[in-house]
């Protein structure tokens, strides 16, 4: 059965090195907004004077993974990965593309 599954990536709008703090409590995210009708997700964000929020929610057999490209495509983009294990466990990783295309 697919369960969903919600990634929220934190991004600072100027580049640090500092670790982001969780979102405001009383964040507002736009609309769903569902880029593929031939997968079952939505991407929302919102944005603070300081970070973007992107919060990606997926049905999904346990893994999520998400990619933001200055240019467009694969190459170059930050990706992050969200998965759960057998035993339940959350786990969060990051990567960054070298190839237009990923398998």
């Amino acid at each position: 059965m697919l369960a969903p599954l919600s990634l929220l990536l934190t991004l600072p709008l100027v580049i640090s090195s500092r670790v982001p703090p969780p979102p405001p409590p009383n964040l507002q995210f736009s609309p769903q907004f569902s880029p593929s009708p031939e997968h079952d997700y939505t991407v929302q964000w919102s944005t603070t004077s300081e970070h973007l929020y992107v919060k990606v929610t997926a049905a999904t057999l346990g893994w999520i993974g998400f990619g933001i490209a200055e240019g467009g495509g694969m190459k170059g983009a930050d990706l992050a990965v969200l998965w759960v294990d057998d035993e339940g466990v959350p786990h969060a990783g990051e990567e960054c593309a070298v190839m237009e295309r990923y398998w």
